[in-house]
């Protein structure tokens, strides 16, 4: 591997002004590269200790480099050396990329860039596809000798049929799953086997020049260092066998798929059915795989509940890294953050006691289901003035403090006694629960409730946490088992998205169904919020509160709501109904006077 030839505590911080600036202008394409590139390199250079940090989105990239550098913190007394352009990183780490030595992906089979990425995790070769920016890199006198270790341009030509490039394995008549099975039977065994990458491959720099957008956040550029530091198998295949996926619409069908499920059967095998694997990113809806632009018959949220299907039945969990918020810089640094042993939540201070006349609301705060978005949004959040002035149950999934641990950090020492954290989507990690009992649909995998009952229970017992705000559990009917499994390691109370179902009580852990979605979500720069939102979400609840579904308990679900966001919930409420009084509760106190009640 690579190791580091600067002595003493620094941190290179590498600010990316000049990439931002290349929006509406010719150079998308050179600095895509030139960014996957470097954050590849950061992957590399991180893997054993920090030593390089990227500084790229408006404030939240400052803010979490200024806190793991305060004092007693861990970058405390690291000396910051500033890199301004792509010219000084490469001058600066050019004896580790030469070291590294290049794999050329093929731009006419975006699948390779995500195999450069598995390539680059186990052996450290940095991903380049050839055009402007190899050549760049080619002419820098400070690189001269640097080779190309593997060159994937032109192997996976499927018209010349026979067997796949590098294996004995015949083509699938796909030249996106032959490059994949190459993948597969040639780095497979040496990847992670708790950790996997699911992100946009090279169709995202095809993407941002046909759309003049240098959005490269949402290509998943900046999400492979975490990946490559942690030698993390890559991949991005269509979970759907009913239809040719829009982006190989010759192969034969259902080869996407099923592909996708060897992919994750063999990671099972590989853990030997003993670990839960988290797998980092989003189906890429904005792209592909959704009717989105009539990609696909099926939607959005019906590919991502098919995604979410097929990781479940072999044992795996989504850190949901989902468009629009779904770029982490970093993560390759912020791993090395250290955790206590362990944290303590807030509990019920008030003990609200229960009044029939009243109607009990309480808000799960989320999607916190994935690394980026908690990162992105947590600063703006605890930052929020009207913050502690009413019960917040924030959903952030505990198992996200492998990748943003100085998250949970931060927010557990700066909570106020109105703060109080339970797992988001599903608990430690977004799965469906319906589907970790045989038999299982998509696998022939035995039960794993037992093996998720302990994942769990680590993450809720580090986190002092008691709740679970939202179980996803698909299409999938709420069972016995289910039930079982989380009165395993809960001691509260749960939602879940059956929200017709009757409220049940196992083992004293209650479960509720939640009643909807509050519209709308605040700005992480600046907390600004559209206040027509506020109106619809008061005339959802006055219209809810008739129907008594849940005698006067209500549970619904916000998306990136702030807390002024909900003051002014509060005060829009006051005003549109003033016969009934709304009462925002915290987790303890909601489920305790439910069980009391039901």
């Amino acid at each position: 591997m690579v190791t580091n030839n600067c002595k003493g505590k620094k941190i290179y911080i590498f600010k990316a002004d000049e990439i931002k600036k290349a929006a509406g202008t010719d150079k998308i394409a050179f600095y895509y590269d030139a960014l996957r590139f470097i954050c590849s390199l950061q992957g590399v250079l991180n893997r054993e200790k920090p030593i390089m940090f990227i500084d790229y989105r408006d404030k939240v990239d400052k803010f979490w480099l200024d806190y793991i550098s305060e004092e007693g913190k861990f970058l405390h007394g690291f000396d910051f050396i500033y890199l301004n352009n792509v010219d000084e990183v490469i001058e600066v780490f050019s004896a580790e990329i030469k070291k590294c030595g290049l794999v050329l992906w093929d731009k006419n089979v975006p699948a390779t860039l995500n195999v450069a990425a598995t390539v680059c995790g186990v052996s450290d070769y940095l991903p380049v596809c050839s055009g402007e920016f190899c050549g760049y890199l080619n002419a820098k006198p400070s690189l001269s000798g640097l080779a190309v270790k593997l060159d994937l341009t032109d192997r996976f030509n499927v018209e010349s049929g026979g067997t796949i490039y590098g294996t004995d394995r015949k083509s699938t008549g796909s030249a996106k799953c032959d490059a994949y099975i190459y993948t597969l039977e040639n780095f497979f065994d040496m990847t992670s086997d708790d950790i996997m990458g699911y992100i946009l491959d090279g169709a995202g720099r095809d993407w941002l020049i046909e759309e003049n957008n240098a959005d490269y956040e949402n290509a998943f550029v900046p999400n492979v260092d975490y990946l490559i530091a942690n030698r993390a198998f890559v991949f991005e295949l269509s979970p759907w066998d009913d239809e040719v996926p829009c982006d190989d619409i010759n192969q034969p069908l259902g080869t996407d798929y099923r592909l996708f499920c060897e992919i994750l059967r063999r990671q099972a095998d590989k853990n030997n059915r003993s670990k839960i694997t988290s797998v980092t990113g989003f189906t890429p809806w904005q792209v592909k795989y959704s009717d989105y632009k009539n990609k696909s018959k099926h939607g959005g949220v019906e590919t991502e509940w098919r995604h979410a299907e097929l990781l479940s039945a072999h044992n795996c969990i989504m850190d949901a890294d989902a468009y629009g918020f779904c770029g982490l810089f970093n993560a390759s640094l912020y791993r090395h953050y250290p955790l206590n042993e362990k944290y303590i939540n807030s509990h019920s201070v008030t003990h609200e006691k229960y009044d029939e006349n009243k109607t009990y609301i309480l808000l799960y705060m989320g999607d916190y289901d994935s690394a980026a978005w908690l990162s992105i949004f947590a600063p703006a959040h605890f930052s929020d003035i009207n913050r502690g002035k009413y019960p917040h149950m924030w959903c952030f999934n505990p198992n996200l403090s492998k990748r943003v641990p100085m998250v949970f950090d931060y927010v557990y020492k700066n909570k106020t006694e109105n703060d109080f954290f339970a797992a988001g989507d599903s608990g430690a990690g977004y799965f469906n629960p319906s589907l970790l009992f045989a038999p299982r649909i998509f696998s022939d995998l035995p039960d794993a409730d037992s093996l998720f009952v302990g994942h769990n229970r680590y993450y809720f017992d580090k986190f002092d946490m008691s709740h679970v705000g939202f179980i996803i559990n698909g299409h999938h009917k709420f069972d016995e088992k289910v039930y079982d499994m989380y009165a395993e390691f809960l001691s509260g109370g749960a939602g879940h998205n059956g929200h017709r179902n009757p409220i049940h009580i196992k083992s004293n852990v209650v479960f509720i169904g939640y009643l909807g979605d509050l519209p709308g979500h605040s700005s992480p720069l600046d907390g600004s919020f559209d206040s027509s939102n506020i109106e619809n979400a008061a005339d959802m609840i006055v219209s809810w509160g008739k129907e008594k579904v849940y005698k006067n308990f209500m549970l619904f679900r916000t998306i990136l709501w702030s807390p002024s966001m909900v003051d002014a919930l509060v005060k829009c409420l006051k005003e549109k109904d003033q016969s009934n009084e709304y009462v925002f509760l915290n987790p303890d106190d909601f489920f305790n006077m439910c069980r009391e009640v039901f």
